[in-house]
């Protein structure tokens, strides 16, 4: 009863959120809308505001089919779902009846797929007339009933399956209502997305496929679910299953196999798969060790310290006193790799996961740089070293002061900055094959060769291409390209961040906190390039190829040359995302393409 009302209430909530989000469009698209006068609902037209029919229903709302396509919601509205004398039926826009009022409670809507709603007959519950006690079946978009009303529960339909329950017992049934499973469960969950699902059996858990296979016997106390919902955990081909403890009450863990063999015994106090052929577990001690995938023992349990994931094909182990990191002093980490060998031993005071094929490792007191096959690329001289960025390239320090090696160990930056790429030191940032760094409380720039192209004399400096600087300097702020000639001098009071290769410039009174407060606006490009004087009163960052700009109070859209593509009508206005924005105009909200034209039923 727990995993399946959780289920439906949890899925029902979360699509009645998205129906009246997707409705609120829909009102403004359609011509024939609903309307609420005093307490009833009736028809009419959302453009004349003719009446077609008179309100006399306690409810009226579309029914709508969700579908999705591009990572973007659709839906279609079909026929209108009302309510009279606490009966759900159906009519259509002329207000004809298509369907009898004879159900107690319908769902509102459907996915395109199973296009299966749930309907009910039977007692109702609270001011939201949830259903309590009665009988569920299933509707198609037309109204007709295709599986009949005799259910005592049931879950909305999710990848072509429902939960059903009958008298005491649960079972599976597709959208035609067949059986998928009998109803032998004391309880079911929803399939995960690889096809399995938790079921419960003499108060034993176990696992089925979608054609109702028992994968794994009900047999166990308890399967692990993922992240800590309700469905099950199918991880890189593994169940982890869980029986309780006599001794102290607590579960010990094993692990089946998509075969539904029980490869490691349920013995252990944790244990997570790290890829197809190495799990991790841990004894009753909390030591970690290593297995293969047909449950042979790879390393004994001896580890005080394991990552609980794989990087580079290394995962980071650690002996002595290690829990979280409590005891760095007796603490000494290494390597094993995902075929479950020892391949650096615990030997180092502190490192980090592999990252592109490299990290760091500290001795007693200096840090130096390994590969994967545990081989020294710099020798132990640096005070401190930081992972390698994507492109190769890390920082180190000697006497406070900072520099940037590459992955073969040259060191292309001596150390004599002040800081480098960022504040924390974690990991260098180069930005178009740059180098911000800082001398003196002052910025500058240096190239992945090492040459210091901009002098470290600005308040700030910030690269948008390999071939421009932003640079600010006394609250004006200018750019700059790389052989340190000006583009464009300190003319502005104000720089935006880079979207879509395009920056809004500002000139006027900024406030205490540096930021735009009254004046004009206009756009650089990434090359530095002026394309638009600032004469705007708005502006909104570019995406998909057009700007937002305000003037009098009205939006519009202009082009990467400033040419106006929408013109100046909407009240406010959106970025736009995959060919598509918000607007609103008269205070109606709505979706548009890039040429202007309405989208109907989008969200």
């Amino acid at each position: 009863m727990i995993f399946l009302c959780h289920f439906s209430i949890k899925k029902t909530l979360f699509l009645i959120i998205l129906f009246y989000s997707f409705n609120a469009i829909s009102q403004n698209v359609n011509s024939v809308i609903p309307f609420k006068e005093d307490s009833l609902w009736g028809l009419k037209d959302s453009i004349t505001s003719k009446i077609i029919v008179a309100p006399k229903y306690q409810e009226a709302m579309y029914f709508v089919i969700f579908h999705k396509k591009n990572d973007s919601f659709f839906y279609t509205e079909t026929n209108i779902l009302v309510k009279l004398n606490n009966k759900y039926g159906f009519i259509d826009k002329t207000g004809k009846t298509i369907f009898p009022f004879i159900y107690d409670y319908v769902e509102s809507y459907c996915d395109e797929e199973s296009r299966r709603a749930k309907v009910f007959n039977g007692i109702l519950e609270n001011e939201y007339n949830t259903p309590s006690e009665g009988l569920y079946g299933f509707i198609n978009p037309e109204g007709k009933e295709v599986i009949p009303l005799i259910y005592k529960e049931a879950s909305t339909f999710y990848n072509g399956v429902s939960i059903v329950k009958k008298d005491s017992l649960y079972g599976y049934i597709d959208t035609t209502g067949n059986m998928i499973t009998p109803l032998i469960y004391e309880n079911a969950t929803p399939f995960c997305e690889e096809g399995y699902a938790h079921v419960f059996k003499s108060g034993k858990s176990g696992v089925i496929n979608t054609r109702g296979n028992e994968i794994v016997a009900c047999r166990y106390d308890f399967i692990k679910s993922k992240n800590d919902n309700i469905i099950v955990e199918f991880l890189y081909g593994f169940f982890t299953v869980m029986n309780s403890d006599e001794k102290d009450h607590n579960f010990k863990r094993g692990i089946v196999n998509k075969n539904g063999i029980e490869i490691i015994p349920t013995v252990y106090n944790a244990t997570k798969p790290l890829n197809e052929k190495l799990i991790m577990v841990a004894d009753s001690n909390w030591k970690w060790g290593f297995f293969n995938n047909s449950g042979k023992e790879l390393i004994a349990c001896k580890y005080s310290y394991v990552e609980n994931s794989l990087s580079d094909n290394m995962i980071l182990v650690g002996s002595g006193n290690c829990d979280n990191n409590s005891d760095t002093e007796s603490c000494r980490y290494g390597f094993v790799n995902s075929e479950g060998k020892e391949i650096i031993p615990t030997i180092y005071k502190s490192t980090s996961s592999f990252y592109n094929g490299f990290t760091y490792v500290q001795n007693d007191s200096l840090f130096a740089y390994i590969t994967t096959n545990g081989k020294l690329i710099t020798p132990f001289k640096y005070d401190y070293a930081s992972p390698f960025c994507n492109e190769g390239f890390a920082i180190v320090m000697n006497d406070g002061k900072y520099g940037i090696i590459d992955s073969a160990g040259n060191e292309i930056v001596h150390c004599k900055y002040q800081k480098i790429g960022t504040n924390d030191y974690s990991i260098v940032i180069m930005e178009y094959g740059l180098f911000c760094v800082e001398t003196n409380n002052k910025y500058g720039i240096v190239n992945k060769k090492g040459i210091e192209i901009i002098p470290c004399i600005y308040d700030l400096v910030i690269p948008i291409s390999e071939k421009a600087i932003i640079v600010r300097i006394n609250k004006k702020w200018g750019v700059r390209n790389i052989d340190d000639k000006e583009l464009i001098p300190l003319q502005y009071d104000y720089l935006g961040y880079q979207f879509d290769n395009m920056i809004y410039t500002f000139i006027g009174k900024c406030n205490d906190y540096g930021s735009p407060e009254t004046g004009k606006y206009g756009y650089i490009n990434s090359d530095g390039e002026e394309i638009i004087i600032p004469k705007f009163d708005n502006c909104k960052n570019f995406s998909d190829g057009l700007g937002a700009v305000n003037q009098n109070g009205k939006w519009a859209y202009i082009d990467k040359t400033g040419k106006i593509i929408i013109d100046f009508i909407f009240d406010d206005v959106e970025r736009f995302e995959n060919g598509k924005a918000k607007v609103i105009i008269d205070n109606i909200e709505k979706y548009i393409e890039k040429n202007g034209n309405e989208v109907k039923n989008y969200k």
